[in-house]
């Protein structure tokens, strides 16, 4: 009699925990092509890896089904659904391994060519810095010469002046 009722539950148990097997590989699957663009970082060989896992479950589900259609339904079931969850176990690890792979850091190297160009950059805004200061120095030089030309042309002037004064201060003089 516990045969009978074994049967009567596995008759439907069997197609529940089937349909829920075949929603959790459709999910892994839709998973996998996401992961394309999201996770890139996951290689293509390893998503293989987890799809080839549901190929194998999908094939292992069909194969028991249709031997299950084909036996009596008082025989033996071909399998029972306790069987159908250990199906997904491997390929639900195998997604959670994947899920858990860290993104790989940024190369060094790239940003010490950021680095690089950042202090290129200084060194180009010094360069510019020292050659506007240095033709802020010229232009001051400049103006002090042309200042120091100046004061000499009026020292000469005066100084002709006063020579002059004298002159006629003797000249005077003299009359």
């Amino acid at each position: 009699m516990e045969k009978i009722k074994f049967r009567v539950s596995e008759s439907e148990d069997r197609p529940a925990a089937v349909k829920v097997l075949k929603k959790k590989l459709a999910k892994v699957e839709k998973l996998m092509s996401d992961w394309e663009t999201s996770m890139t970082h996951v290689t293509d060989e390893e998503r293989a890896g987890v799809l080839e896992k549901v190929q194998d479950a999908l094939a292992w589900v069909t194969k028991n089904e249709e031997e299950q259609a084909s036996t009596d339904t008082w025989a033996d079931p071909i399998f029972i659904s306790a069987d159908v969850p250990s199906q997904s176990k491997s390929i639900e690890a195998a997604v959670k391994k994947l899920n858990k792979k860290p993104k790989p850091k940024p190369k060094v190297e790239e940003k010490k060519d950021n680095v690089e160009a950042e202090k290129a950059e200084d060194e180009e805004k010094k360069a510019e810095k020292a050659e506007d200061e240095e033709e802020k120095t010229d232009k001051e030089s400049d103006d002090k010469a042309g200042e120091e030309k100046k004061d000499d042309e009026e020292s000469v002037d005066s100084e002709a002046k006063t020579k002059d004064e004298v002159t006629e201060e003797e000249g005077d003089n003299e009359l």
